[in-house]
């Protein structure tokens, strides 16, 4: 197994290990789902017996505590067994139904529109079809948390350029709007008023200066702060990067060495094979070399 490969594999054991049973019974009822293609009735009972066969029947078994949304997924198949001759139209509802329960965001994207985790797990598959619009969409795949860009996205091939690094992503409820523009309304009143009387021999034009003086400075210290704070992230972004290195560097030395070790491994254990055999034949040998004696 090359090494992109064995990352892939990894990403998605742990993916897998966040999910709880009926989670992953949702994945394995949706990845028999996707392989019909034009099905007839025949098809979809089939695929149903499969299911049934292979996570369903285990799934009962192992875990008689259920949740609600997995008694309704239980009740989906029921009601659909109380049915003599189904007809195509209620089993298309039925796998409409069942595979809706499946909410979970999937590592790895698609490839061919159909999600990485019901392909062969290729490495080469990995966001496939994602790679393909990341030139023409270029924040479609930004992840936020609290508002803010993380600096990641879902897509490994979707670049963002350095540029973009403070974007906010913050909903605005209609209450928030309104208070925006009203600060809005005000802070240009009070412009248009501090100007108007900028030419005149106004008796608050001094404090009025003085307020436009402080508001200026505190905008220069602000703009050092941020200059800063976007040094100090410079070197933590660079300081970042040569840890992701080192750390993809010692996973390949990792994997290399296991494959020399399970090689060394194989060795010995043919040598050991041959040894035992030598032995065997030396016993045999002395044996009848003293029973003829």
């Amino acid at each position: 197994m090359d090494f992109d490969s064995w990352v892939v594999q990894q990403k998605m054991q742990e993916f897998l290990k966040t999910l709880n049973a009926f989670e992953i019974l949702q994945l394995d009822f949706c990845q028999i789902a996707q392989k019909l293609k034009n099905p007839n009735n025949d098809d979809y009972k089939q695929a149903l017996q499969t299911f049934h066969n292979l996570h369903y029947h285990e799934f009962l078994y192992h875990n008689t505590t259920r949740t609600p949304e997995c008694r309704d997924f239980i009740q989906c198949l029921r009601e659909l067994e109380q049915i003599k001759k189904p007809k195509k139209s209620e089993y298309v509802e039925l796998f409409q139904k069942l595979q809706a329960f499946q909410q979970k965001q999937l590592p790895g994207g698609h490839c061919n529109k159909v999600p990485f985790m019901f392909t062969n797990r290729g490495a080469e598959k990995w966001f496939y079809d994602e790679v393909g619009r990341a030139k023409s969409e270029d924040q479609k795949y930004a992840l936020y948390e609290n508002g803010i860009w993380t600096g990641h996205t879902n897509c490994p091939a979707n670049t963002i350029s350095k540029t973009d690094e403070h974007i906010l992503h913050i909903e605005l409820n209609e209450k928030h709007k309104k208070t925006l523009l009203k600060l809005q309304k005000h802070n240009i009143q009070m412009h248009k008023d501090l100007f108007a009387h900028m030419e005149d021999e106004d008796p608050y034009k001094s404090i009025q200066m003085d307020y436009l003086q402080q508001t200026h400075e505190h905008v220069r210290d602000l703009n050092e702060k941020y200059d800063q704070l976007n040094h100090n992230h410079e070197q933590l972004y660079e300081q970042n990067r040569e840890l992701e290195h080192m750390f993809t560097f010692n996973q390949q030395v990792n994997h290399r060495q296991l494959d020399e070790i399970n090689s060394l491994r194989y060795t010995l254990e043919m040598k050991n094979r041959e040894l035992s055999h030598k032995d065997n034949e030396l016993y045999y040998f002395t044996t009848k070399r003293v029973r003829y004696a």
